[in-house]
């Protein structure tokens, strides 16, 4: 009784009352103990839903595999052009051909490795496959590659005068001499970087570039290095901010005379200190001679009548896509990757098989032709047409930097005035007690962070603005070339002795 209670019910009949037959090919399974609901089972069509569901979930995998299918395929295709050269012969005092990878933070992203993550993913596997050393060299911030390709040619500078010594440079002997068993004298040094090349990964890195450029060979600089937080130190200490007597009114004043900044303000070739002098408002208006570095005698090195030979350029148009409208964009180039390859490959075989005697010299107009205003013409106007993608929060950096001093000075003076209060030996509130209110010496650290960030944030905007065009100095006519497309019949001749 309790066997035929937990038998497992009859099939269900269908619509017309019968059970549905089961095919006579898979009758045999039916004794092997299959349900005879699986055997029996008639497929059916789709729903509409799940039919618009099925095709679109599968054109848009096959999308994605095909494009990347495509992609190795072209990348594989740029590696076999280049690995015959990987293969030569290099004899023991030679050493690999480098290039250096100049990368700038693009406006409105945050994030400052995105051109870095461009150059290793398109760039770096066919240079590596040629045997191509490289070197990256990122800017964290706006301007942060200006300013540190600035320093570097200073020092360059102060090392060709024979100030600075030669023996900072980890391919130099420890004496300087080259004389060491794997080392490069200075002159070597200077030839294995025109050998080279460089890499301007997006009109952000170009700008910053050419701003360097100028600021570090055409114009003067003092012959003992300058460290810029002594100088802005030395302002801030003497502005009479933190003066009892502009304790009670410095918080008025500054709210009436600070004004909003604005980036047609600034010139295009401007210098970090008229900068300064642009974003100051009332409270930094005391003129403060500039601090030196311990030791300088005050004399300057005089700005070089013509920019010296540097390494062949080659440009990347990589635009990074950043904000709400540029998402349909992204989705595109989602599916679009070979795009990609395509740029960085093609940009890779100009360094690879290009030279400084097959490079042509940069396109850029003449004196007289030369507008302060993009487009400017020829190479100038590299990436130009990116800019139109930049998110429009971007431009608007001058006035949140103007309301978040405006902002920051109001709170300023009251928490200056309670940390005297406190210093001057009043009680500590409960509240002060478990959260003590930073000291005067603490604030003015503070303060000092805050105004270095503010005005290299504005020099950098300057720089990289889209309405900012490209830096040019007639000094640097015939010092800068450009790799050029080798076609591919002279490309098995160019490292041919290499």
């Amino acid at each position: 009784m309790s066997f035929i209670q937990n038998a497992a019910p009859p099939p269900k009949p269908n619509a017309a009352g019968t059970l549905r037959p089961v095919p006579s090919a898979l009758r045999p399974l039916l004794y092997m103990g299959v349900p005879r609901g699986v055997l029996a089972w008639k497929p059916r069509l789709p729903s509409r839903n799940w039919s618009i569901f099925i095709v679109t979930t599968s054109s848009l995998t096959y999308l994605w595999w095909d494009d990347r299918a495509q992609c190795k395929k072209l990348m594989e295709g740029y590696k076999d052009q280049v690995r015959w050269i990987a293969e030569q012969k290099m004899e023991p005092h030679e050493w690999p051909r480098k290039i250096k990878v100049y990368t700038a933070q693009s406006p409105g992203d945050e994030d400052f490795n995105t051109g870095v993550l461009f150059f290793k993913r398109y760039m770096k596997p066919v240079l590596a496959a040629a045997g191509v050393d490289w070197e990256i060299r990122k800017g964290r911030r706006y301007g942060g590659l200006a300013k540190d390709l600035t320093d570097a040619i200073h020092s360059r500078r102060r090392k060709l005068a024979g100030v600075e010594d030669w023996s900072s440079s980890p391919l130099l002997a420890p004496d300087g001499s080259g004389r060491g068993p794997v080392s490069l004298t200075p002159q070597q040094v200077l030839e294995r970087e025109l050998e080279g090349g460089i890499v301007l990964v997006g009109r952000p890195a170009l700008k910053e570039w050419l701003w360097a450029l100028k600021e570090g060979w055409a114009n003067d600089i003092p012959i003992k290095a300058v460290d810029p937080n002594d100088s802005l130190a030395a302002e801030l200490t003497h502005d009479g901010v933190f003066e009892a007597s502009t304790l009670d009114g410095a918080s008025s004043k500054f709210q009436q005379d600070s004004t909003p900044f604005h980036s047609n303000e600034l010139a295009t070739n401007s210098t970090p200190s008229n900068i300064a002098s642009k974003i100051g408002t009332s409270l930094f208006s005391r003129k403060i001679p500039h601090a030196t570095g311990s030791g300088s005698t005050g004399q300057a090195l005089p700005a070089l009548q013509l920019v010296p030979a540097q390494p062949p350029l080659c440009f990347v148009d990589f635009t990074n896509l950043i904000g709400w409208r540029n998402i349909p964009r992204r989705m595109a180039r989602f599916f679009r990757r070979r795009d990609d390859v395509k740029l960085g490959g093609e940009a890779a075989l100009r360094l690879i098989y290009g030279s400084k005697e097959s490079a042509r010299p940069f396109d850029a107009p003449e004196t007289g032709a030369f507008t302060s205003s993009p487009p400017q013409g020829g190479d100038l106007d590299w990436g130009l047409e990116g800019e139109r993608f930049y998110p429009p929060f971007f431009t608007k950096i001058p006035d949140d930097v103007a309301k978040a001093k405006e902002s920051y000075y109001k709170s300023l003076f009251d928490r200056l005035k309670v940390s005297r209060e406190i210093a001057s030996g009043r009680e500590m509130t409960k509240q002060e007690a478990r959260d003590p209110p930073p000291s005067e010496s603490d604030l003015k650290v503070e303060r000092f962070e805050k105004e270095r960030d503010w005005r290299n944030l504005l020099r950098g905007f300057d720089i990289v603005r889209p309405d900012a065009p490209a830096v040019w100095d007639p000094k640097f006519q015939g010092s800068i070339r450009v790799f050029e497309d080798v076609d591919a019949t002279s490309r098995g001749q160019t490292f041919a002795t290499a």
